[in-house]
């Protein structure tokens, strides 16, 4: 019988997501729509981009999970509405974020999302 294993995975990451959004909640967390997203952060293809090419472009994530299956990315956004990984220079009024991604087994992008912490 084969194993559930990838399932379980995915089952969890999904939990870990919400969770993440639910303890953002007192934060004022908002999920920023994904043609946004898609827009800001253009090399990010569900199914296409690999780990390797998130790790390349982002550096380390601020947080792994899963066995390096759920990674999260803290984000801002400067006064010209670019987003840059980290707290970095990070002005008082900067808007915060999380960037949750998810990968495969085989190391390839599943799901991600752009979560707005203030």
């Amino acid at each position: 019988m084969r194993s559930k294993r990838p399932s379980l995975i995915g089952s969890t990451a999904a939990a870990l997501a919400t969770l993440l959004l639910a303890s953002s909640c007192a934060q004022h967390a908002k999920v920023v729509a994904p043609e946004i997203v898609s827009e800001r952060l253009k090399f990010l293809r569900d199914g296409e981009t690999t780990q390797r090419e998130v790790l390349d472009r982002l550096g380390d994530p601020s947080h792994f999970f899963e066995r390096d299956h759920v990674v999260v990315y803290l984000m801002h956004e400067d006064y010209y509405g670019r987003l840059s990984v980290g707290p970095g220079n990070v002005k008082e009024n900067d808007p915060l974020y999380h960037l949750v991604i998810q990968f495969t087994s085989d190391g390839a992008m599943e799901r991600h999302s752009l979560i707005r912490l203030q």
